[in-house]
């Protein structure tokens, strides 16, 4: 539910704040989402237990609400924020400054930290606890490039595990360390307000386990559609991950691939120009060469918004 968390809320905050020049601004949105998850790795009190490590992960569901939140000051070329996006599927606060330099594009810095994020202790144990992962990182976007369709997004991201029994047992399990994320794309314009967006995707996991460190690349197609009254977006992306040494739990090393599916639909047509509704769908299936780490997860969220 976490990873689904995050998928909705940095959604929600993507869709569009009709703010004036010179002015705060605020946009408040809330709903409810229904999930679906099928993952050993999810910290969930349902999920603490499991039989053997090659049993296939229990299936769970459950209903939460969303609230996120989008505030700021917005001069002629620059808007300062603080907003709410998930990350790793955790509620955080991002803070950062967006600036259009005209034809040489606009550059969005931002920082980030996450609040509640969770994992095993030791996830390959049959009885787990969880254990508080303290997460945060910064966030650079550069979109037009020289007054081009190209668009750049870096991501470092510090992770720390309060309670790692599983680096106790094994170092090369240590899950602590740098997450690097580059996404290179092109958004081509096919008419007013629509673009197509193909883009390409480079992580590295330079954590302290060498087991749990990975190379990932990815590639994805994503279709944006804007106009005064809505904004939607609909993408198809495929990764795949490449661990660096073999998990000493199954004597392999291993190795992911994992594709999904997003649909997002904001509205603000109705007669209340301040109100807005949302909906979207979510979806994702992961396998790898151990079976321990394959999953599924889905997700359905409907909110309502209003901009002050």
């Amino acid at each position: 539910m976490r990873l689904l968390s995050l998928i909705i809320v940095v959604a929600l905050s993507a869709v569009p704040v009709f703010a004036q020049e010179g002015r705060f601004y605020a946009d408040i949105s809330a709903g409810a989402a229904v999930f679906n998850i099928e993952s050993n790795l999810y910290t969930d009190s349902e999920n603490e237990e499991i039989d053997s490590l090659d049993a296939d992960a229990e299936s769970i569901s459950t209903t939460m609400p969303v609230l996120v939140f989008d505030a700021g000051y917005k001069t002629k070329d620059t808007t300062y924020y603080i907003k709410t996006p998930f990350d790793e599927g955790d509620y955080g606060l991002a803070a950062g400054v967006k600036h259009d330099f005209g034809e040489a594009g606009d550059i969005d810095v931002s920082v980030f930290t996450k609040l509640g994020s969770e994992v095993w202790e030791n996830p390959y144990v049959l009885d787990r606890d969880a254990t508080d992962a303290d997460v945060a990182g910064i966030d650079v976007t550069y979109r037009k490039i020289g007054g081009t369709g190209f668009e750049l997004d870096y991501a470092l991201t510090t992770i720390s595990v309060d309670e790692d029994k599983a680096a106790d047992a094994y170092e090369e399990l240590d899950r602590s360390g740098l997450v690097h994320d580059i996404k290179l794309g092109y958004a081509y314009s096919v008419a007013p307000g629509t673009a197509i967006v193909p883009g390409i995707r480079v992580e590295r996991g330079q954590l302290e386990g060498e087991a749990e460190s990975w190379q990932g690349f990815g590639a994805g197609l994503e279709l944006r559609r804007f106009s005064k009254t809505y904004f939607t977006k609909m993408s198809l992306n495929y990764k795949k991950d490449n661990f660096d040494e073999e998990n000493p739990y199954f004597g392999e090393t291993r190795e992911d691939s994992s594709v999904s599916g997003f649909f997002m639909f904001s509205y603000r047509g109705f007669s209340n120009k301040r109100v807005s509704a949302t909906l979207l769908a979510y979806y994702s299936v992961s396998d790898s060469e151990i079976d321990f780490f394959d999953s599924k997860a889905s997700a359905l969220a409907g909110v309502l918004g209003y901009s002050f």
